[in-house]
């Protein structure tokens, strides 16, 4: 695949290491469970601080970027595709 400019910086950090996005999701999403986890046993230890800690972080550390990365793949794809077209 050849990029040109403006989007080379995409395509080097979208399609130069590919499973880079994919990757990434997968690892917030092992941290999401294991966040997730923390705070069943938080509840179920009556600590109700502590699972609304967990449950606040959990959704800015771990589902925001997530959902960000799923956006940016989206994205970057449709402007690599309009500009090859």
């Amino acid at each position: 695949m050849v990029c040109y400019s403006p989007y080379t910086r995409y395509c080097i950090l979208f399609y130069g290491d590919g499973q880079r996005t994919y990757f990434y999701e997968r690892f917030h999403f092992i941290v999401w469970v294991f966040m997730l986890a923390a705070s069943v046993y938080a509840l179920l230890q009556f600590d109700y601080w502590w699972t609304l800690t967990f449950i606040i972080s959990n959704i800015l550390y771990n589902i925001c970027p997530m959902f960000l990365q799923q956006y940016n793949r989206i994205r970057i794809e449709m402007l690599i595709k309009r500009r090859n077209t």
